[in-house]
């Protein structure tokens, strides 16, 4: 019993870190790559004034584009804390088919938002200019949970907060590039899916398979290393980076670990999320409509 509990809290341990991402295990210098902070897309309008046709534009999606109201559904690391806790209450999600099934049903139930109104002003000005506008995202396109098609389902959100990416490349499977789970990178309306690869690697397949050399390529992007792997892309091409590390997400709400471990339980035993407002009320005593 000692040595299965012992093995038991390693792969809580190796969950933690390797499963859910720890950035100090991953950094990368910038030396040489112009990244920029920004924490509003007004602070770009003017620089992007300049932007010629052959420049080519690229936006990640979850917390550049899109977030959660909901802390604990934002795409970003969760406290080693939590996540122990998490496995010790719900072990099953020492399990990666676990764990991408409780991804599926949070990216499913929880509500997304826009997070800047002002970007789709700003896509829209950049493409009547002639400049190529699109989603670089390291989204998987294979199914996962209860997800059967992730990259219709990206789309339509994007689609439906008014987000028209520029069509000027065809749908394109990229084949020759390395396949994760059984899917590949795919460019799909507009937004170029990594599916899981590095930002860098799907970009490279995309501009060697159209044959594109863009007379400079600006990425925004919520995670530097995002940007250092597209930036090291460019430098290796000799094509000018402009890298644009948006830090809106340090304005929302803070972490809550109760609540976090409340939402979880209820996503897993009863298939229901609860909003941040929905569980901070049962925390406190209060009634609360549960989420469908």
């Amino acid at each position: 019993m000692c040595c299965n509990k012992k093995t038991v809290f390693i792969a809580i341990i190796i969950v933690a870190l390797a499963a859910f991402g720890i950035h100090f295990l991953t950094q990368k210098t910038t030396t040489g790559l112009n990244i920029k902070e920004i924490k509003s897309y007004a602070q770009v309008v003017g620089e992007m004034a300049t932007a010629d046709p052959q420049t080519l534009i690229l936006f990640d999606t979850d917390e550049t584009l899109v977030t959660s109201p909901d802390v604990f559904a934002r795409d970003y690391p969760l406290p080693p804390s939590f996540i122990i806790q998490g496995i010790l209450k719900h072990p099953s999600l020492l399990f990666k088919k676990n764990r991408e099934q409780l991804e599926s049903l949070i990216m499913t139930h929880a509500q997304r938002k826009l997070i800047d109104p002002l970007v789709i002003e700003l896509i829209n000005s950049l493409k009547s200019k002639g400049c190529t506008v699109l989603v670089l995202t390291q989204f998987r396109t294979r199914p996962y949970g209860i997800v059967t098609d992730p990259v219709k389902n990206r789309y339509e959100m994007l689609k439906n907060f008014g987000v028209e990416l520029s069509l000027t490349y065809p749908d394109f499977k990229f084949t020759t590039l390395p396949s994760k789970g059984g899917g590949y990178p795919e460019l799909h309306n507009g937004i170029l899916f990594a599916n899981e690869l590095t930002k860098g690697q799907a970009l490279e397949g995309f501009l060697d398979h159209f044959k594109i050399r863009p007379s400079k390529v600006i990425l925004f992007d919520d995670m530097e290393k995002n940007l250092i792997s597209v930036g090291n892309l460019c430098k290796k091409l000799n094509i000018p980076f402009q890298g644009y590390l948006y830090l809106a997400k340090k304005h929302f709400s803070a972490w809550n670990t109760k609540r976090a471990l409340l939402q979880l339980d209820n996503i897993l035993e009863h298939g229901k999320w609860l909003s941040d407002a929905e569980a901070d009320a049962m925390l406190q005593g209060k009634p609360a409509v549960v989420a469908h």
